[in-house]
This record gives structure tokens, C-alpha cells and sequence, in this order.
């Protein structure tokens, strides 16, 4: 199992100067900043921020990374028909949060 950033990945187009260029995005994980030795802060690891110009698609699929990596061990990991039916039920919740993201940016 891999050893990600914990918490909430997001992203958005932030404010700089006043201004709103939908084409500049950041994905923030965690805290949204890098410590080396990945300490604690508010019972949230350290974590990451990029930002750049990127596709809005390109930005989701980065942001959600996590949520795509559990779901792929939960499917590896599956042990019965019915757990597999579920696990599909939840990627297709995110799909469609992902599409949801992507409309609202």
C-alpha cells in the first residue's frame, strides 16, 4: 500500500491580485505544504500544493488521485460478487463527483 497525503485533496482557481483565471489551478492536499519529515498538524499530515496552468479535466483527475487509489485496492482486494457490485456503485458515485468538479471550476 502506498503512503500518500491523508486528508482532503482539492481543487480550485485561486484568487491572486484581485483576479480569477480559470485556467490557473491548485491542487492542495493535506495541509497544503510539505514538511520532509510529513509531521502533524491538527491531525492532518503534512502535505502538497501545485499549482499551475492545467485543464480543468487534467486538475480532477490529480485532485481525486486518492479516492481512485483506494478504490482500486477495495477492487483488487474484493472477495465476493456482491462487495465487487458495491465497490462499482462507489466508482460511479466518483465519476460522477469528478464530472461534478470539473462542471463548477
Amino acid at each position: 500500500m502506498l503512503d500518500y497525503t491523508r486528508g482532503s485533496w482539492r481543487v480550485h482557481a485561486p484568487e491572486i491580485d484581485g483576479r480569477i483565471d480559470p485556467n490557473y489551478l491548485r491542487i492542495e492536499a493535506g495541509t497544503g505544504f510539505f514538511t520532509p519529515d510529513n509531521k502533524f498538524y491538527d491531525d492532518t499530515t503534512s502535505g502538497f500544493c501545485i499549482t499551475g496552468y492545467l485543464q480543468k479535466s487534467d486538475a480532477v483527475l490529480l485532485a481525486n488521485a486518492a479516492k481512485m487509489y483506494e478504490l482500486v485496492n477495495l477492487m483488487a482486494n474484493a472477495q465476493t460478487g456482491v462487495f465487487v457490485a458495491e465497490v462499482r456503485m462507489q466508482a460511479d458515485d466518483l465519476l460522477a463527483e469528478m464530472q461534478e468538479q470539473c462542471n463548477k471550476l
